[in-house]
């Protein structure tokens, strides 16, 4: 008797927690779907056209760097791919360092927004730390890992 009370108390629970679940992930969706045009400072560098997941999150920090910040920043993205496509040696090291500058660039660019100046740049700040740096990493691992797999020898 006891447990078929609790149910009943926890069922409207339950159900409030499906579906804020539901509005969560159809939000998150919803963001993937709608896509930034790439930042013509993006288009204009080459080396960047061919990679266009990078591209992209490269759109989305661009648009929150000051503007004497965005072609330092840039030079750097290029370095990077110049480097995943290199036979250097030490390609690797200079990879993972290149790396680690741009997602420094990229995480201080959101601490410097002020996130609560309105209820749209608060969203706009909370979906660039949650969906665009991860993003940004993820494709920058995925050149790195593509850069040690052209090096591997062949069977």
């Amino acid at each position: 008797m006891a447990f078929a009370a609790l149910s009943m108390q926890t069922k409207p629970l339950v159900l409030q927690g499906a579906l804020f679940a539901s509005l969560y992930l159809g939000g998150r969706a919803l963001r993937k779907m709608v896509r930034t045009p790439v930042h013509a400072s993006v288009k204009a560098r080459t080396q960047l056209a061919g990679e266009p997941g990078l591209a992209e999150c490269l759109t989305q920090v661009v648009n929150m760097l000051p503007e004497h910040e965005v072609e330092a920043f840039l030079d750097q993205a290029c370095r990077l791919v110049h480097e995943s496509k290199s036979s250097d040696p030490v390609a690797q090291g200079k990879m993972t360092r290149l790396s680690r500058e741009i997602m420094s660039v990229a995480e201080s660019a959101a601490t410097r927004v002020d996130a609560l100046a309105s209820d749209e740049v608060f969203r706009q700040v909370l979906a660039y730390r949650e969906d665009v740096l991860p993003r940004l990493r993820g494709s920058m691992d995925d050149l790195l890992y593509n850069h040690l797999l052209d090096r591997a020898p062949r069977r």
